[in-house]
């Protein structure tokens, strides 16, 4: 048996997945995502206190994160004015 969920979204769900690259619905737990898929599945785990947000026509997306830097620009500003770098630009 699945845990009560605290939060399930309704909406058009991209996840990126090959497998299932849509969905209908996320049911988060803890503060996680803990199942994707359509509302009838989840509705299985849904509780008394769960709270359902239905986005109606909204597209949710995977967090996509930027993790890349620019080394050079970064050190060129962490130099400005400082008298520990010796590096000319």
């Amino acid at each position: 048996m699945q845990p009560n969920f605290d939060l399930i979204i309704k909406s058009n769900i991209l996840t990126m997945a090959n497998q299932q690259p849509r969905t209908q619905a996320v049911g988060v737990k803890n503060g996680k995502i803990a199942m994707v898929g359509s509302l009838d599945e989840l509705a299985k785990a849904k509780g008394n206190d769960t709270q359902v947000l239905d986005l109606i026509d909204k597209t949710v997306l995977p967090g996509f994160i930027d993790s890349h830097m620019h080394p050079v620009l970064t050190g060129m500003v962490a130099c400005r004015g400082g008298s520990v770098c010796s590096a000319h630009y």
